[in-house]
């Protein structure tokens, strides 16, 4: 049986490396090993969020490398048999996970790799949290295109 969505409509692939996702793994290794992450609240009222566990990352704490490496892993067994059956050159990473920068993705690449015949080249997207939004916007337009202009060769 598969998970359903929950009510903010996330299914269980962003459940376990969203944002929330992030800041527990972040908790959980706070409270073993402390450091910058002590006292890290829910992401919904902590205004440091899923950004303080990969800044303290960044840093070198040990904790928010904990957490990083547990979401990067996770991710990695969400994406591998994607990247199994699809095998794509290149997988783009996008949305707020994509500012986690280079830690994350060096994480993802090391714990892609072993799942995989041939792992993908893999980048962060440089659009952020807009990315979902602009590709939304970009397949929008496709359709306004294919649908209002005539198709090349016909007259309009």
């Amino acid at each position: 049986a598969t998970a359903a969505p929950d009510q903010l409509g996330r299914g269980p692939f962003e459940r376990m490396v969203g944002a929330e996702a992030i800041v527990e793994a972040g908790r959980d290794a706070a409270a073993r090993h402390g450091g910058l992450l002590a006292g890290l609240g829910p992401d919904g009222l902590d205004p440091r969020g899923a950004e303080a566990v990969f800044a303290a990352a960044a840093q070198g704490d040990p904790a928010a490398m904990e957490a990083v490496h547990t979401i990067a892993r996770r991710f990695a067994r969400g994406l591998a048999p994607v990247l199994l059956v699809l095998d794509p050159d290149l997988v783009v990473i996008g949305a707020g996970v994509s500012r986690a920068g280079s830690a994350l993705l060096t994480e993802i690449r090391d714990s892609v790799g072993p799942l995989t015949l041939v792992p993908p080249r893999l980048e962060l997207s440089k659009l952020g949290d807009d990315s979902v939004a602009l590709g939304a916007v970009e397949l929008a337009l496709a359709e306004a295109a294919t649908r209002l202009l005539p198709a090349p060769g016909y007259p309009a």
